[in-house]
């Protein structure tokens, strides 16, 4: 059986173990992640370089380059968007959350065997 987290996240570059898990959550519930993470979101290089670990700081450019590329553009890049995402303004998040459900639903479906 398919796992969510894989089928969603599947171009998952660079991102630790704890790191994606702390992604999801706060792409699909709104979940505030935490400080390393936040300020990578908030686009504050500064504060991600500082409060980054090992891994992450290793890693934060591909973090960056999996936001471009795959997370929603207003779930990202400055404060007013990360926390309208958090806050779900305009089911903006909620409708995320219900396609990407949709598409692995659809997923499993189609990869049931006969």
């Amino acid at each position: 059986m398919s796992d969510f987290t894989d089928f969603t996240y599947q171009h998952q570059h660079g991102m630790s173990d704890y790191t994606l898990p702390a992604m999801e959550n706060y792409l699909m519930h709104g979940f505030h992640p935490g400080s390393f993470l936040m300020a990578v979101l908030k686009n504050d290089l500064a504060a991600a370089v500082v409060r980054a670990d090992t891994t992450n700081f290793a890693n934060l450019g591909n973090i960056v380059k999996w936001m471009v590329y795959h997370a929603p553009i207003d779930s990202w890049g400055d404060h007013r968007r990360v926390t309208a995402w958090i806050n779900d303004e305009d089911d903006i998040r909620t409708a995320y959350a219900t396609k990407c459900e949709k598409a692995f639903a659809w997923h499993l479906l189609k990869n049931q065997p006969a």
